[in-house]
């Protein structure tokens, strides 16, 4: 046996390829930019992020910005969170620890003289609304190979315009899995422009995955109080986007020359964003308070970046001798447009005899509406939106967070919020034939839920509170579609720690 390192496969005219090839992107890489967990403050938190009626907390500038209204008085804020979480499946375990600034904000109160406007109230703030922090293993043991999908890629291609000469990667018509397995001798010809794997009995496969990176948004708040009977807030949000996603994924096949393949990808999204909140809280007694807030889509211009590395070991090139082999589809970039879901929220909060108080908070988005673009044209990305259309769903958040003081310095909290699933159990990513995507693997969510409790101390001017928040989410992962799926639990521990000066 000796060791074949085949000329990497470099393409002088890869942009013009971008602008021709498929890119795919898809449903879960939509999600991933549009679901966004409980965020906030520890007392916002420790109540589960229900805090859509009551107001007077800086939460409110990303719920619902009447809620500023509320204030009397200047406040400064100041939160650091540290995330905890676990991802567990039949045969594996991962764990990922992080601390990180979560939320800082500046409310500056203005009382004018005047018996209808009480207040009015303008605030800044930033706010992490995300943290892509993950860690999954999944093990494998199945009949189906990725070298299928290959073949399948290819197949409509004749094995001349797949010669490293014509170079692939150059040719618009042309997957890059399919020029990956051709080059790598994984596929062969199986008739007129028709391909075939290897064959093998039996594939045991490992993935291996590790995310990072944040959505952060930055905001600017205006509200007003208008005869303690209505609050009126409106905000401009600017979200900035990161995120990184690492994979591995193995296969060994049970034959003769024990072949294996290592496909590993690097894929990253750098985005920026902008959107609207208007919101309204009425006080039609002194107990109760209703709120309503709208959030416009963001608007996003991404940035897309990948990498994929394809090696083989102990393949049979075209004179039957035993080779590894290793190919690259070297740098790749795409820019495009991308619109997330409007947010509707309706809200309620009693106050109990000035000392204790319960908020219900119902959310609903329409992940469906998601929608990718080109120059705010969707025509180029018909099937993918498409695929968002019968394959998202409707989501419903309800949160229930209630607060009771039971000293004059202290208080104390709990909550919890049950969400429904965002995506149909049945979607799977599907690339296009001739995509420049090599990544395969999808992870649908189910329904999650989350518990949490807090305390909360007040002076004068000083206040500290902390928060405990645990959820749990279920997914089901697919390395690739056909392949065998697995089950995930994420669990997700979280404390966030606040402090906050009023004057």
């Amino acid at each position: 046996m000796y060791i074949m390192n085949k000329k990497r496969f470099l393409f002088p005219l890869y942009i013009l390829f971008c602008l021709f090839s498929a890119q795919a992107q898809e449903l879960f890489d939509a999600l991933s930019f549009s679901e966004l967990p409980t965020q906030g403050t520890a007392r916002a938190m420790s109540m589960s992020g229900a805090f859509g009626a009551l107001g007077g907390e800086p939460t409110s500038l990303i719920t619902n910005p009447a809620g500023l209204g509320i204030y009397r008085s200047c406040e400064a804020t100041l939160s650091l969170y540290n995330n905890y979480s676990q991802h567990k499946t039949a045969t594996n375990f991962n764990d990922n620890n992080r601390i990180t600034l979560s939320q800082a904000s500046y409310v500056h109160s203005i009382l004018p003289k005047n018996k209808v406007l009480i207040a009015s109230n303008f605030a800044v703030s930033f706010n992490r609304l995300k943290n892509f922090q993950n860690k999954y293993t999944f093990d494998n043991n199945a009949s189906a190979s990725i070298v299928n999908y290959m073949a399948e890629q290819a197949n409509g291609i004749s094995e001349n315009a797949l010669l490293e000469s014509n170079n692939p990667f150059d040719n618009p018509q042309i997957g890059r899995l399919a020029a990956l397995g051709y080059g790598n001798y994984l596929i062969k010809p199986s008739g007129l422009k028709q391909w075939k794997p290897m064959t093998y009995a039996q594939v045991a496969s490992k993935y291996k995955c590790v995310e990072s990176g944040s959505i952060d948004e930055f905001n600017v708040s205006y509200a007003v109080n208008l005869a303690h009977w209505v609050y009126l807030g409106a905000s401009v949000g600017i979200q900035s986007l990161e995120k990184t996603t690492t994979s591995l994924y193995t296969e060994n096949f049970y034959s003769l020359n024990e072949e294996e393949l290592q496909l590993k990808n690097r894929l990253t999204f750098s985005g920026v964003g902008m959107n609207f909140k208007i919101g309204a809280i009425v006080r039609p007694v002194s107990f109760l308070r209703i709120g309503f807030a709208y959030h416009t889509p963001t608007f996003y211009a991404i940035s897309q970046y990948s990498t994929t590395d394809l090696e083989s070991r102990n393949v049979l090139d075209e004179k039957s001798n035993l080779v590894d082999v290793s190919s690259s589809t070297g740098d790749n970039s795409d820019s495009y447009h991308f619109r997330t879901p409007s947010r509707y929220l309706f809200s309620a909060a009693f106050i109990i005899n000035k000392k204790g108080l319960i908020d219900v908070d119902y959310e609903l988005v329409d992940y469906r509406s998601m929608r990718y673009s080109d120059d705010f044209s969707t025509d180029g990305f018909y099937n993918e939106n498409k695929f968002i259309r019968n394959y998202a769903k409707i989501n419903h958040t309800l949160k229930i967070g209630g607060e009771y003081r039971v000293l004059d310095f202290l208080s104390l909290r709990v909550g919890g919020a049950f969400a429904t699933p965002t995506e149909d159990s049945s979607a799977a990513k599907t690339l296009p034939q001739n995509s420049i995507r090599t990544d395969l693997e999808s992870l649908a969510t189910s329904w999650s839920y989350n518990v949490s409790c807090g305390i909360g101390f007040r002076w004068t001017y000083w206040g500290i509170d902390l928060a405990y928040q645990y959820n749990q989410q279920y997914a089901t992962f697919t390395p690739f579609t056909g392949a065998k799926q697995a089950s995930l639990t994420n669990d997700y521990h979280n404390i966030l720690l606040t402090g906050s000066f009023r004057f």
